[in-house]
């Protein structure tokens, strides 16, 4: 959620979406989080209980999507990016998420682009949260 918030910080024009994949062209220019992968640490000691903590690795995914002249998508795009990555490796609430021993890092971006009567574009960043995940804290109200 918090990256959701840092990313939609990044231009106040932006639609700040979650887990939409089909958005509307009304709905551009949109920014949308994708909630991703989550892989447990395969470091584990033998006979670990498993409800003991556990280091996991979380990668989102945070794309920009936009219709605008040809010349303009690409540039449009990377300065996206470019705000991004600078804003999410210096917000101190995302350091504060990952805990005691987590991190995160930027794991790298895809760009897509499609013609049309203008250009729509699209970029992908990814990062990699690592966490501290303690079973007995986990939020159990599935309506919430």
């Amino acid at each position: 959620a918090r990256l959701l918030i840092v990313a939609g910080g990044v231009d106040a024009t932006l639609s700040a979406r979650r887990n939409e994949t089909d958005i509307s062209d009304s709905a551009l220019p949109a920014v949308i989080l994708l909630d991703g992968e989550e892989i447990a640490d395969d470091n584990d000691p033998e006979g670990r209980p498993a409800n003991a903590p556990r280091r996991v690795r979380m990668t989102p995914e945070v794309q920009f999507r936009l219709q605008a002249k040809a010349v303009d998508v690409g540039t449009n795009l990377n300065a996206y990016r470019a705000a991004l990555i600078k804003a999410v490796l210096t917000d101190t609430t995302l350091v504060a998420l990952t805990g005691n021993g987590g991190s995160f890092r930027y794991q790298g971006a895809m760009m897509a682009a499609e013609r049309g009567r203008s250009m729509e574009g699209g970029i992908g960043v990814a990062f990699t949260f690592t966490y501290l995940m303690r079973p007995d804290t986990l939020v159990e109200d599935v309506t919430a």
